[in-house]
């Protein structure tokens, strides 16, 4: 550093106020000509991709689209409807019922199934 000092070559310590004009439009142009052929090359693509597709004379409307297509089916009391399937789950959790009969396989109620394994394994612990 003494030399730099001694050829009369000043160190920066910090940034120029002014920016570079010249690398500034080299970058916008850069830009702008990046964006010129993605259009050129979007527009390309979809006269080939639209080239032997017939063309719709007149669109149709936005209510006959909107008509094509069903209303949503809402539930009209979801409080009912949300304690019927609950009730539903739990009598599937807490009752019998053969799942298959010819092999012999039955669901047990869950609290049944915890019993029979905690008795299982406390057997075979000792």
């Amino acid at each position: 550093m003494p030399e730099a000092a001694a050829r009369g070559i000043r160190r920066r310590k910090h940034e120029p106020a002014q920016i570079d004009a010249q690398t500034s439009l080299l970058v916008a142009l850069g830009v702008v000509g990046i964006l010129i052929t993605i259009a050129l090359a979007m527009h390309a693509l979809i006269r080939h991709f639209n080239d032997g597709q017939p063309q719709a004379e007149n669109p149709p409307a936005w209510s006959q689209i909107r008509s094509a297509f069903p209303e949503p089916r809402l539930e009209p009391v979801p409080a009912t409807e949300i304690s019927t399937l609950n009730a539903e789950k739990r009598r599937l959790l807490n009752g019998y019922r053969w799942i298959d009969k010819e092999q012999g396989i039955i669901q047990i109620p869950i609290e049944r199934a915890m019993q029979l394994l905690a008795e299982r394994n406390s057997g075979s612990a000792r």
